[in-house]
This record gives structure tokens, sequence and C-alpha cells, in this order.
């Protein structure tokens, strides 16, 4: 019976010492895959904690990059009424010359784009009846220097201001409202030049 509890004695002490060593080796690897989590986990939180960072600065330079052209575009807005509104007083402000200006003006402008030909010229009805006497004069005058010939004509056109010249047939429309309108880039590029470059 000794000897069954000798080997019972040495079975168990073989089974606890290999439990031991399965339990040793069982913690080491517990040990072992929870370090790794850990580890794991830190560069998760890192990489997310990186991510979020990246997130939020790209969030911010679209919201920069967003006011930023918002703001272009109501500086451009503000612009384009400011010269439009200045374009609308300079056209206005030509029907508020006096006459002797105003007729001065369409002399300068009749040098400008009288032709070499035989031609006539209209004019409104309101410019017609206060057309200085010696003006029809200086039509002349004015379309001689150019090499051509111009007569007055005693119709009216339905014009705000200027002139039509008619050549063999053909209108060219120099009414101030045609002027405007044709010349209107170019003026609002040189108010956009005075008061913003």
């Amino acid at each position: 019976m000794a000897n069954i509890d000798k080997i019972v004695e040495e079975i168990l002490s073989e089974a606890r010492k290999t439990a031991a060593e399965k339990k040793d080796a069982a913690n080491a690897e517990a040990s072992e895959i929870i370090s790794s989590a850990e580890e794991e986990c830190r560069k998760l939180e890192s990489d997310i904690a990186a991510k979020a960072e990246q997130d939020k600065k790209n969030a911010s330079d679209r919201a920069k990059s967003s006011a930023q052209l918002k703001k272009r575009q109501m500086i451009l807005n503000a612009r384009q009424e400011i010269i439009s509104d200045i374009l609308a007083k300079a056209y206005d402000s030509i029907f508020a010359l006096d006459d002797k200006t105003y007729f001065q003006m369409l002399e300068k402008m009749l040098k400008k784009y009288s032709l070499a030909k035989d031609g006539e010229i209209y004019f409104s009805k309101k410019d017609l009846d206060r057309m200085p006497a010696d003006f029809e004069d200086k039509i002349s005058s004015v379309a001689k220097q150019n090499g051509g010939s111009l007569k007055l004509s005693k119709d009216s056109r339905p014009i705000d201001g200027g002139f039509i010249l008619v050549y063999g047939g053909v209108e060219e429309n120099c009414s101030i409202q045609t002027m405007f309108h044709t010349e209107r880039e170019y003026l609002a590029d040189k108010v956009h030049e005075t008061l913003f470059l």
C-alpha cells in the first residue's frame, strides 16, 4: 500500500508541477497577449488622435478657405455695385451739363466718329431744340476736317442724347446710351483702376 501511496504521490506531484508549469505558461501568454493588446490600444488611440487632429485641421482649413472666398465675393460684389453706381451717376451727369458744355462734348465725339464720307447727322428732339445757332457750322467744319461732309437733318431720332450718323444708308449710333453700353467694360475698368488699385 505504501508503494501505491508513493506512486499516487509522485503522480500528484508531477500533476501539480505540470499544472504549475501550464499555469505559469498560460499566465505568461496571457501577460504577453494583454501587453500586446495594450500596445495595440495605445497605437490605435494615437492613430485616432492623429486622425482627429488632422480632421480638425482639415475642417478648420476648409472653413477658413470658405470664409476667405465669401469675403472676396462680398468685396467683389461691393466693388461692382460702386462701379455701377458711379457709371450711372456719370451717365446722368451728362444730361445735367449746361448746353455749352454738352455741345462741346458732342463736338469732340463728332471729331472721333465722323467719317471721310458724305452723310447726314440726326439728333434727339430735345437736342435739336436747344442746339446753339453756330453748331450746324461746327458739324460741317468737323466733317470737312475728317475728309467728309455732314448735313444736319431737321428730323429727330428717339435717342437720349448724342447723335446718329448715316452714311449711304448705314447708321452709326453715337447716342449717349449706346456709347455707355459699348464702352461699359472699358469705363468700369477705368473706375476700378482709379478706386481700387
